[in-house]
């Protein structure tokens, strides 16, 4: 939305020095980071560890950033990267956890879950754990798969983490679509049609509702 002269501008006042330091960090394999951010991620980190009630669920680093590939939903072939799997072997049960680190994790439910739509990786997710793709190192298939629990961190540490256990009414609604507040949410079912047919006819600009009811 500026010219390129004044964009050229303000990276010679502003950007030439970091963007010079990028270039000498790949050369060598290496990041550039500040530390004002990692203060804040050590901060983080610790407030998690520390908190009487999600804590628990970092006390080691097994099951980690496990990936599960190739399983369907609705026809469709998914992948996805857990953050945290925790089994239970006494109760036979294995819980998905996802921290996100957000600005308002007070209104994280109308902020992030509903606005970025957290119920559909949270169902995905669910899916591609009771696929079995995912190697824990034993067998799980007569593990009950527990609905997914995310963990909301405040960004700025002003508020302690903060829970969204998502039910399996929620997985449902999540699957079939929903209305809250007047307004509707599209459910997987229904994206997973779009997608099938998108694939099929091209049409990646337009939702196949729309277009059957000739661009109305």
């Amino acid at each position: 939305k500026i010219s390129l002269e004044a964009a050229t501008k303000k990276f010679n006042e502003t950007g030439l020095d970091y963007y010079k330091q990028l270039v000498a960090a790949k050369k060598d394999g290496l990041e550039i980071c500040c530390l004002d951010d990692i203060n804040i991620a050590t901060k983080i980190v610790k407030m998690v560890k520390e908190d009487e009630f999600v804590g628990k669920y970092f006390t080691n680093t097994d099951y980690c950033e496990l990936k599960a590939e190739g399983f369907l939903v609705d026809g469709v072939e998914m992948k996805c990267m857990f953050d945290k799997i925790i089994p239970d072997h006494e109760h036979e049960t294995i819980q998905f956890i996802d921290p996100k680190i957000v600005f308002d994790n007070q209104n994280f439910y109308r902020e992030y879950f509903l606005k970025k739509r957290a119920d559909i990786q949270g169902y995905i997710y669910y899916q591609g754990l009771k696929s079995g793709k995912i190697d824990l190192g034993f067998d799980y298939s007569n593990y009950i798969i527990l609905p997914p629990i995310f963990i909301a961190v405040d960004s700025g540490c002003h508020y302690k983490p903060v829970q969204y256990r998502m039910s399996p009414l929620s997985l449902e609604n999540a699957y079939e679509g929903f209305v809250e507040n007047g307004r509707e949410y599209k459910g997987v079912k229904e994206i997973m049609e779009e997608l099938q047919w998108a694939k099929e006819t091209g049409n990646w600009f337009i939702t196949k509702k729309v277009y059957e009811n000739q661009g109305i």
